[in-house]
């Protein structure tokens, strides 16, 4: 019974009960009925409303945008093109004639555009596989062989692997590179980057996409509505979410939480303390190393507070039982699928295993020499050139700038620090190569180890920058004869460095495959349950919707779903809709998106999260899950106070002309 009830513990919330919220559906999902109806979407006209949003949908790097007028014109969220903005720029920007557009260089935007399913084709190669880690390397070669046919007929693809590769399909792009910024409100970005609510934010921006010959890029659009949203009407956002772990086991949820993040929190309060030390004596010293683990640990102990006082685990365990009765009931379907959740659970104890000991190992990288030492020699084992010159091109600009804040004692002191965590570790988990040289077989001596670091640091030569810009030239057999002893580390630790890549690389593939299993279980068991289900997200465009909602953080506490700013126009106080909150799902780290009616018109962008949102990744919190929209009348009040902005309005509201 415990093997089937592992089944049941991946049973994410739409896997066991459907409901408006939750869900990154595919485009070909809306249309079916389950889908439909949560949305409301049953109309005729509501269809010919999806497929327009379809065509006129962009990607932005992570985010999406849309085109809003016949003329090119693309809205999408400030922050989506904060990286490409000058200084001057991000202050604040509008024109009202096309001369006087900001370019802005090294943005592009790819336009989703056909999509073939090509499962079958892929499988049929697949399944002449003998192992699974054949299985990876032959899909590899066939998706880079679909994208070398796309780049040969002059097109842009990219192979989507669905349900961790139960299904694949390839999404072809028109890229277009001439953007130009038309308007940028002022304090567009928020200064602060958190859960809270009410928010005010005018995170929008408005730019025009050129063909290459120059011309407008005249494209399907949407259209903008500002005639407002409502409480509980239902809003629907098209978003590319880069990723998502919906089908988490309870047994994962638990490892991550209950084990590996905790042991990460103790570990970072201990080497926070040590940089302490160290700056009582050299101020200053590990300022940015400081400040960066700090904030991983505010991030993770707040992940740690949300999951313990959140819902997550209780309801999978409540869910669990729907799927276990589902496979009790049958024989068949007990011997058909206990073996691969058999199989799952063990592979997954193995790679927690290496996971606890891979968030130790990880510390080692911040002494920064050793770890230089060991990218130097990787760089002279690349097999090729093209591999070679990657490699130098991370390097090189770390090795000249290594002088500018390194300090040898720090160095030092940092990796006698993480040795000491590193030796805590089981003795299965060690790795002998790393014991014999920091002579850690015996147990961990301070003192001993102290003396080896001393030497180590007082002996290399990677302490100077001609000597480390020198070992970018060096082959594999000048790193072999060296008698520099960071050097010879690097060439101690090879033969353990392939090991654990090779491990890591086939638990990975064997993952995958297990995971694959699994998800035809709950697929099976949601077909014959009229349910849909959704793919966990993989960067391709996706559906998720919602109602716009308030909702209630604690006891007493109600948030109403709508802010609002107090204005003046001639003397006349005036309050205007700025931001509104909505049940549609996204992940933790929310990127920007439109935010469209059921007629398929635009009513605001999506910009970031309220409530319980850092566990998103892995959980949608119905009750406490809330998506923050700029709302479009907030940005046509701000069109509104400029020329350019007004002529903008008019282009699009042209039938108010």
């Amino acid at each position: 019974m415990r093997i089937l009830l592992a089944v049941a513990l991946l049973c994410g919330f739409s896997g066991c009960n459907v409901q408006a919220g939750e869900g990154f559906w595919l485009p070909g999902q809306l249309s079916g009925d389950n889908v439909r109806s949560q949305a409301q979407f049953e109309q005729p006209n509501n269809i010919v409303a999806l497929n327009s949003i379809r065509h006129s949908v962009v990607k932005l790097g992570q985010c999406s945008a849309v085109f809003v007028s016949a003329d090119g014109l693309l809205l999408t969220s400030a922050r989506c093109i904060t990286p490409y903005l000058t200084a001057a720029q991000a202050n604040g920007f509008g024109v009202a004639q096309a001369q006087h557009e900001a370019r802005l260089p090294g943005l592009t935007i790819y336009q989703p555009t056909e999509q073939q399913d090509v499962t079958v084709a892929i499988n049929r190669q697949l399944n002449e596989t003998a192992n699974d880690l054949a299985r990876s390397d032959r899909l590899s070669e066939l998706e880079q062989e679909l994208l070398n046919r796309c780049q040969q007929q002059g097109r842009l693809c990219r192979l989507n692997k669905l349900h961790y590769g139960l299904q694949f399909a390839l999404q072809y792009y028109q890229p277009f590179s001439d953007i130009r910024l038309v308007y940028l409100p002022p304090q567009h970005v928020p200064q602060q980057d958190d859960n809270h609510w009410p928010r005010y934010d005018a995170d929008f921006a408005l730019l025009r996409v050129y063909q290459p010959d120059g011309q407008v890029a005249a494209l399907p659009y949407s259209r903008m509505t500002f005639d407002g949203v409502t409480e509980q009407q239902k809003v629907l956002v098209p978003d590319f979410v880069p990723q998502s772990q919906r089908y988490s086991s309870v047994e994962e949820l638990q490892f991550l939480f209950e084990q590996l993040y905790p042991q990460a929190q103790a570990q970072s309060k201990r080497t926070m303390a040590v940089l302490d030390e160290i700056n009582k004596l050299q101020p200053e010293a590990t300022l940015a190393l400081q400040t960066e683990l700090a904030r991983q640990h505010r991030h993770r102990q707040a992940m740690l507070q949300e999951y313990q006082q959140g819902q997550m685990i209780a309801r999978r365990q409540q869910k669990q039982q729907q799927i276990s009765d589902w496979i009790s009931a049958s024989p068949v379907r007990q011997q058909l699928y206990g073996a691969a959740i058999q199989r799952f659970r063990q592979l997954q104890l193995q790679h927690q295993q290496l996971m606890l000991r891979d968030q130790v190992l990880d510390n080692l990288y911040y002494a920064r020499l050793p770890a230089l030492a060991l990218q130097l020699y990787q760089h002279a084992l690349a097999a090729d050139q093209q591999s070679r010159a990657k490699h130098r091109n991370k390097l090189q600009p770390q090795l000249t700038q290594l002088d500018a804040s390194f300090d040898a004692r720090v160095d030092q002191t940092l990796a006698l620090h993480f040795l000491e965590l590193y030796s805590e570790l089981p003795q299965t988990l060690r790795l002998p190569a790393l014991d014999q040289y920091f002579a850690l077989s015996d147990g961990f001596n301070r003192e001993i180890v102290r003396h080896k670091l001393s030497a180590i640091y007082r002996l290399t030569g990677l302490t100077r920058s001609t000597s480390r810009l020198a070992w970018l030239d060096a082959d594999s057999k000048a790193f072999a004869d060296s008698d520099d002893p960071l050097i010879n580390f690097a060439v101690a630790m090879q033969d353990t460095t392939q090991q654990l890549a090779g491990q890591r690389q086939q638990l990975a593939v064997q993952l995958e495959q297990a995971r694959a299993a699994l998800m035809e279980v709950i697929m099976a068991y949601n077909d014959a349950n009229s349910k849909p289900t959704y793919a966990e997200a993989n960067g391709d465009l996706r559906f998720s919707v919602g109602e716009i909602s308030g909702y209630q953080p604690q006891d007493a506490v109600w948030y109403l779903p709508f802010s609002r700013l107090q204005h003046s126009v001639d003397g006349k106080n005036d309050s205007v809709h700025a931001n509104f909150l909505s049940s549609v799902d996204s992940c933790g780290e929310v990127t920007g998106a439109p935010t469209f009616n059921r007629q398929g018109q635009v009513v605001g962008l999506m910009y970031a999260g309220a409530g319980q949102r850092l566990l998103a990744n892995w959980h949608y919190e119905a009750e406490l899950s809330r998506a923050v929209h700029v709302d479009n009348r907030f940005i046509r009040w701000h069109l509104q106070q400029s020329d350019a902005g007004r002529s903008l309005l008019k282009e699009l509201q042209p039938d108010k002309n």
